[in-house]
């Protein structure tokens, strides 16, 4: 069986005037799902672990999971949903001005408001790997150096902000604006039934493209044009991703086999869940799980 730390609610883990990293957890018993959140006097970059609905004036209903990083202006009000049985886990890093307006800069954007102009970015894997060995050396008190931490929270920062303006300047052509509303509903809905399989009991199974399209009520063919188009990559892409990236928590923080966690994702072998982890992380999962344990 599966063995995870407890987390609490929030874990400040590091803090300076460069930057802060922490953890949040809020477990799907918590009052916070039922009453209006707000965000701490920084902006925040929140990197999920799970998948969860948030709602914000300036973006309603928006699914984030794994695949995602959500930014927040300081004092930003939002709520949200609950999609994961796990409830709403991640890390969130709090940069300083300086560092920001530096990331900024370097992806050719401007602040807005005084935060970021996008409000979700796209994940990016290597800071997937980073984010989740940091914050697990931190979490346990591994001695690290003040410089080493505030290097690694420039990389994060930098490689979500340039990814998020990438994203935000990607060509679109497409329908007029009803039909665009017709098919961002149709992704976030065919999402929702793929993040939701993500923490099934039973542990992922695998859906066909035919039985995801029934599920939304569209043509197979019509499902993945649309899903290309808005997202940027197929949905097989997307659902390795998003398997891979849930299972990057697993492999840095519980007791599981790496055979274990591979079956629990749906992977047909530990060769299987290694090959598809290289080649998106660019080294084995044990690589990680020997520096994230590493004393």
């Amino acid at each position: 069986m599966s063995q995870e730390p407890h987390f609490p609610l929030s874990s400040d883990l590091f803090e300076s005037n460069w930057g802060l990293i922490g953890l949040w957890n809020c477990e799907p018993q918590d009052p916070l799902w039922k009453q209006e959140n707000a965000i701490g006097p920084r902006p925040v970059i929140a990197i999920p672990w799970t998948s969860v609905v948030i709602d914000r004036p300036t973006l309603r209903n928006e699914i984030v999971d794994p695949n995602s990083a959500v930014y927040y202006r300081a004092g930003e009000p939002y709520e949200r949903r609950l999609v994961s049985p796990r409830g709403d886990r991640c890390v969130f890093v709090s940069p300083s001005s300086e560092l920001i307006s530096a990331a900024l800069e370097e992806a050719e954007l401007s602040e807005i408001n005084g935060g970021f102009p996008f409000a979700v970015g796209p994940a990016v894997s290597g800071v997937t790997r980073l984010q989740h060995r940091l914050s697990r050396s931190l979490y346990y008190g591994h001695s690290l150096d003040q410089i080493a931490v505030e290097s690694s929270l420039t990389e994060i920062v930098r490689e979500l902000v340039v990814a998020a303006g990438r994203q935000i300047r990607r060509p679109r052509s497409g329908p007029g604006a009803n039909a665009r509303r017709a098919h961002l509903e149709l992704v976030r809905h065919a999402r929702t039934i793929l993040d939701k399989s993500i923490d099934h009991p039973d542990g992922v199974s695998t859906l066909g493209i035919e039985e995801l399209a029934r599920l939304v009520h569209a043509s197979p063919y019509h499902l993945c044009r649309i899903f290309k188009r808005e997202v940027g990559m197929t949905i097989g892409q997307y659902w390795m991703r998003l398997r891979l990236r849930t299972a990057a928590e697993r492999v840095t923080w519980a007791s599981d086999t790496i055979t274990e966690i591979a079956h629990t994702f749906g992977f047909s072998s530990h060769a299987h869940f290694t090959s598809s982890w290289t080649a998106e992380f660019g080294s084995p999962p044990t690589e990680l799980r020997k520096a994230a344990f590493l004393k």
